[in-house]
């Protein structure tokens, strides 16, 4: 958390404390109003875990808490974002919703007059990442290690299923992806050493044999060809305009904007999967200008530099040796 949001945290339990009086009552009226387990409800307490905006609003209804009142001081100088964690590996239908909802977003792009998507990333892309079982799944490891609760054991690869909901869910994206009017992505070079070093870690952690170290070996080889060969041109099947660009600068955090006719937004990467939308115009504004300046500071890839493309993608194959020495 930055110091802005610790500061509204603090505040938030404070009046939490002012309502119920003592922490043992606290965690007990919170495990009710939430519908979670008072260990889960502690780590919220406690900030290993921060409250989702949709907990924060059912506190606040509950205990007739006003957000306004808590936000006030700071609220001219922060814009809003709302935080979704969707449970990838056990997912339940509030998940399989929290899913659907973006997807409903990005199948009105059909029928619009305009529509633009705008990424910049030093990870795999979802619309990617999701045609390869194996890298998905490589993901949801990733994921599962990420935000596991402390007791519980982590399932090695191998025992990771990808529910047929979730297929159906996936497949559907890449189709109405396809979609919008104009895509670009700027890509960290590194994103394909950062996927090697993923799998190199979790078979040192005891989670991957080595049937699944060649596996993944062939499938980020298989993924690298699909991507060399999407970059050939400079547009889907759907004939709607796709760019690929290199940084030369480091991308560090994974930021991305969408916008269909009217509507804008915002969504910023947290772990594997999660993301941290705004429907805020000037955040939609300044996060465009930025990966607009990390666009025009990289190198186009697509349908453009074909001999540096090949030299590009043939490194990346080489970086997959390292699976397997």
């Amino acid at each position: 958390m930055n110091k802005y949001e610790i500061v509204i945290y603090k505040k938030l339990l404070r009046a939490i404390e002012n309502k119920i009086g003592e922490r043992s009552n606290i965690v007990d009226v919170l495990s009710d109003y939430l519908y979670i387990s008072k260990e889960a409800v502690e780590k919220r307490l406690s900030r290993q875990i921060p409250f989702t905006f949709g907990e924060i609003s059912e506190i606040a209804t509950q205990l007739n808490i006003s957000i306004d009142s808590i936000l006030h001081s700071s609220l001219m100088k922060s814009r809003p974002f709302e935080a979704k964690y969707t449970n990838m590996y056990d997912p339940q239908e509030v998940d399989y919703a929290m899913q659907m909802e973006y997807l409903d977003v990005i199948k009105t792009a059909k029928q619009a007059r305009y529509s633009e998507y705008g990424v910049s990333t030093n990870a795999l892309p979802l619309q990617f990442m999701i045609r390869f079982e194996n890298i998905y799944k490589l993901y949801m490891l990733k994921w599962i290690h990420q935000f596991k609760d402390e007791e519980d054991d982590i399932k090695p690869f191998n025992e990771i299923e990808i529910s047929p909901k979730t297929h159906e869910i996936n497949e559907y994206f890449v189709t109405q992806v396809e979609y919008i009017k104009n895509t670009f992505f700027v890509w960290n070079e590194l994103l394909i050493c950062y996927l090697v070093q993923d799998v190199q870690y979790f078979y040192r952690m005891g989670l991957m044999t080595l049937t699944d170290k060649i596996l993944l070996k062939d499938e980020i080889n298989r993924l690298i060809d699909y991507l060399e060969l999407l970059t050939e041109s400079d547009k889907y099947s759907s004939g709607n305009t796709l760019h690929i660009y290199l940084s030369n600068l480091t991308v560090e955090t994974n930021y991305s904007y969408i916008e269909i006719d009217d509507f804008k937004l915002t969504m910023m990467k947290i772990g594997s999967f999660n993301e941290a939308a705004s429907f805020d115009k000037e955040v939609y504004a300044k996060t465009k200008r930025w990966i607009d300046s990390f666009r025009q500071n990289s190198i186009l890839i697509s349908g453009a530099n074909s001999s540096f493309r090949k030299e590009f993608f043939d490194n990346q194959r080489q970086t997959t040796k390292l699976l397997i020495k």
